[in-house]
């Protein structure tokens, strides 16, 4: 079987189309797709366009596999390359697709293979995954009018970062209720720099853990416990020279953490469910936030890493109902979570090179909040849904200060009429969604307040039959 897709963007002029076929046997399967993408410079609600947030995108995607009474495989082999604009400042008002300097082109190459083996009553995942990404950046002086997919000049930046993985899961026989599961995951990464700028310098990262989960079952009641080990080891490698602005010094970093979860869930009945769950986790620094020293493009931000970074360690609990009924639905939860050692990248009042200067910092946080959706389709108007959603979130240090680029509280409603089948026309639909955010006005030092707005959605849709084929427009 096969398909086609392709949309259509006003506000870009854009567009993108993709094409997919797969096939199966009794033991044996295929798929593959692939797709092209392409938009302009988008239009802002002031009838401003940005200039040079255009960009285009080729995409590959292919999968064979098989099935055998003990083993089944599948191997993937993904491409993604992308030429994106780098927005400056606002310029030329025009749909022009032509990328301007700065821009920067993104390639992609994922080979994966997926593996489960049945053992008796138990059966092991074992996957493994490369990942190449090859990252350039093209500033002033590069010609605009190339092609640019296929891009020769001098990059500024070039980063390949190359990233093997494995993930592997032992699911044991249940014994007496009792389902049990051993796993290990880890990866080798490593980063090199061959453009004339370094953003993050050349580095190797090894990271490996291994966890138990257990899980106990009985009548309307579900529990859930694991446990964690995990390491990671970091080496950067020295960039420049010492006393120029972005200089990066040689380093060496280990961390390591040991975690645990334990959740319950009680269904009261079929309809309603209530959970509830404790864990701690941890995340060791990334290779940007230990050691960044330059200008992150695109984001207006000369970022500023810092060596001495902890790894993050917290403690959550969350505690929710949820209801599930023939014309109602509805969920409800709410979360603490602290943290030790929490890594923001926080503004200063100081420019270098005309971008403002953002640090990584450190300090003991704590994040709470509420997230509630409700769904509505009555019984008297079966084609007719109203869907709500709130959430929101406060983070603030143990000083009691706000957090620096924490989302505002947002409110989603959504009412969707479902018409009813005419002749060729099926599940036809008229949706109108109101986003609204609110005004973010608890903001950290140096950072800018946002006043609240109102995003309004409206779709309309169909299926065409046409033959034995569907159309969905």
């Amino acid at each position: 079987v096969g398909d086609f897709g392709t949309k259509y963007f006003s506000n870009t002029n854009g567009y993108s189309s993709n094409l997919g076929i797969k096939g199966a046997t009794e033991n044996f399967r295929y798929r593959l797709r692939g797709g092209y993408t392409s938009h302009g410079d988008y239009l802002q609600g002031n009838n401003d366009r940005v200039t040079n947030t255009r960009y285009t995108e080729s995409a590959l995607k292919t999968s064979v596999g098989f099935m055998k009474k003990w083993w089944t495989n599948d191997v993937d082999y993904s491409f993604l390359q992308s030429a994106i604009g780098i927005p400056e400042e606002m310029g030329v008002q025009n749909i022009s697709r032509t990328l301007q300097t700065p821009f920067q082109i993104i390639t992609n190459h994922i080979i994966s293979t997926q593996n489960t083996f049945y053992i008796k009553n138990s059966h092991i995942n074992f996957n493994v995954g490369y990942l190449e990404n090859n990252r350039k950046e093209f500033g002033e002086g590069t010609l605009p009018e190339a092609i640019y997919h296929n891009y020769t000049a001098p990059a500024v930046l070039n980063m390949v970062l190359k990233t093997t993985s494995y993930d592997i899961k032992w699911h044991l026989p249940e014994i007496k209720k009792m389902e049990l599961i051993f796993g290990s995951q880890g990866k080798y990464q490593t980063n090199r720099n061959n453009g004339e700028e370094n953003l993050i310098p050349d580095a190797n990262e090894q990271q490996m853990g291994g966890f138990l989960m257990a899980k106990y079952s009985k009548n309307k009641f579900t529990t859930i416990a694991g446990m964690r080990y995990d390491a990671k080891k970091m080496q950067g490698f020295e960039m420049d020279t010492l006393g120029d602005e972005g200089y990066k010094r040689a380093f060496k970093q280990f961390y390591e953490s040991y975690n645990g979860s334990l959740g319950f869930t009680y269904q009261f009945n079929d309809k309603l469910l209530m959970r509830t769950n404790v864990a701690s986790g941890f995340r060791a620094p990334n290779l940007a936030e230990l050691s960044s020293n330059g200008v992150h493009e695109g984001t207006f931000r000369y970022e500023i890493g810092n060596l001495a970074l902890k790894t993050e360690q917290n403690f959550e609990i969350d505690f929710g109902f949820e209801y599930i009924g023939e014309h109602v639905s509805l969920a409800l939860s709410a979360f603490n979570n602290s943290i030790n050692n929490y890594i923001f990248l926080s503004p200063l009042d100081t420019f270098i090179d005309g971008a403002q200067v953002f640090t990584y910092n450190q300090t003991n946080a704590n994040l709470y909040g509420i997230e509630n959706t409700i769904d509505i389709h009555p019984h008297a108007m079966h084609w007719l849904h109203f869907e709500t959603g709130y959430a929101m979130v406060i983070a603030k240090d143990q000083q009691g200060n706000f957090l620096p680029r924490i989302p505002a509280f947002n409110l989603s409603n959504t009412l969707k009429v479902e018409l009813k089948n005419w002749k060729k026309w099926e599940n036809s639909f008229i949706s109108l969604t109101a986003n609204t955010i609110f005004a973010q006005n608890q903001i950290a030092d140096f950072e800018t307040p946002t006043a609240s707005y109102l995003l309004l959605d409206a779709k309309i849709g169909t299926e065409l039959k046409v033959g034995k084929q569907n159309i969905e427009i």
